[in-house]
């Protein structure tokens, strides 16, 4: 890697005025809490001894309450790499 090894990735993702981001160490994430049946916009940028440039923003949208049976918790899981 040019700029070192990666140490954190922080992912951001929104939705209608809110914006959240979560610090991993680790090359997969689940976005917990999400709300049905909504775009969020998501993206990773990864830290060596400075946050670097960010991704190109990816659109995932939760599905419909009730999917997945009687589940009201709503998740996202992503590979980051």
């Amino acid at each position: 890697m040019p700029n070192g090894i990666v140490r954190t990735y922080r992912v951001t993702y929104s939705s209608s005025g809110f914006t959240n981001a979560v610090n991993v160490s680790e090359t997969m994430v689940t976005l917990d809490g999400l709300r049905p049946f909504t775009n969020y916009s998501i993206s990773v940028d990864g830290f060596t001894v400075a946050f670097g440039t960010r991704s190109q923003i990816a659109i995932a949208t939760t599905f419909e309450a009730g999917e997945w049976g009687s589940c009201n918790a709503m998740a996202y899981s992503l590979q980051l790499v």
